[in-house]
């Protein structure tokens, strides 16, 4: 003989009071990890869009997908490092360029 499962029902106060209770968790749990969840949303981001790439590099070089990371993060680093010493000789001449005309600037006004 079995008996039937009992049916629990709750009041409405009962439900709002649930649904309060969840979305107050809620809250302060994203306020507690919200940072590390901004950082790991943004490394998801950056593996989705460069997946292909990687993919690519894994089938046109034939190395192993940690080979071809390492050889991405590589060349990102070559074009990270060159943009900076392209930029910097630029910049430092702007700089010094608006060092020399900015108080006849500021008398002009």
């Amino acid at each position: 003989m079995s008996v039937p499962a009992a049916t629990i029902r709750f009041s409405r106060l009962m439900k709002w009071i649930v649904i309060i209770l969840i979305m107050v968790m809620t809250f302060v749990l994203f306020e507690l990890i919200h940072e590390v969840a901004i950082a790991l949303f943004g490394s998801v981001v950056i593996a989705y869009i460069f997946f292909p790439v990687i993919t690519w590099i894994t089938q046109w070089v034939r190395v192993s997908r940690l080979w071809a990371v390492v050889l991405f993060y590589g060349v990102v680093a070559l074009l990270i490092a060159g943009s900076i010493m392209w930029l910097v000789p630029l910049l430092t001449v702007q700089y010094q360029l608006m060092r020399q005309e900015l108080p006849q600037v500021l008398n002009r006004i």
